[in-house]
């Protein structure tokens, strides 16, 4: 068995156990509402006040970061590995019987996860631009799980695709960090 063989095996029982073993009616609904981007509104609403009280008339230095950091994710995820890589969601694996609370979503692909890679990046960039302590990281680390979580749990990724699109979300928050904490410098120093 060549590893590539053995790493999709383990995906796919990693899939089937989230997808269909962990499953329950009562959770559907609560998965939806966590793979849905207007659920989080409340959440940004409260990024953007932090970010307010933090950079206060530098605020645009920050949402500018985020949609960079947005805009990298998205798009190389969507534009670039989905195709390049062209790995077929597991809902259209007939022989995992994925449960699909609603329905088949997004495009053919699903390698890696552009929800696990934009909030990732999103809830990265902006726990590092307003230096978040441990608590305020783990909890936005954890919707960023969840969210990724909900992926899996409604059918329309494996396990793999939310694994790197996180990563993808995160090198890319680091990066755009980087790079503003460089212009920041270069300006108001």
């Amino acid at each position: 068995m060549s590893f590539m063989h053995a790493l999709q095996s383990l995906d796919e029982q990693l899939f089937v156990l989230i997808n269909q073993k962990l499953s329950a009616g009562y959770l559907d609904g609560i998965m939806s509402l966590a793979s849905h981007h207007y659920f989080w509104i409340p959440v940004y609403a409260l990024l953007v006040w932090w970010m307010w009280k933090h950079y206060q008339h530098r605020i645009w230095l920050p949402l500018l970061g985020i949609l960079l950091v947005f805009g990298f994710s998205d798009s190389f995820s969507s534009r670039v590995l989905k195709p390049g890589i062209a790995r077929e969601r597991p809902f259209l694996n007939e022989k995992l019987n994925a449960r699909l609370p609603d329905g088949p979503a997004g495009s053919k692909y699903g390698f890696v996860s552009s929800h696990a890679a934009n909030t990732f990046g999103i809830y990265t960039f902006a726990a590092l631009a307003l230096g978040f302590k441990r608590r305020k990281w783990i909890v936005f680390l954890g919707i960023a799980a969840l969210v990724s979580y909900s992926r899996v749990y409604l059918g329309v990724h494996y396990p793999g695709d939310v694994l790197f699109g996180a990563l993808l979300g995160i090198l890319s928050a680091f990066l755009v960090y980087r790079v503003m904490r460089r212009l920041e410098a270069r300006l108001f120093t």
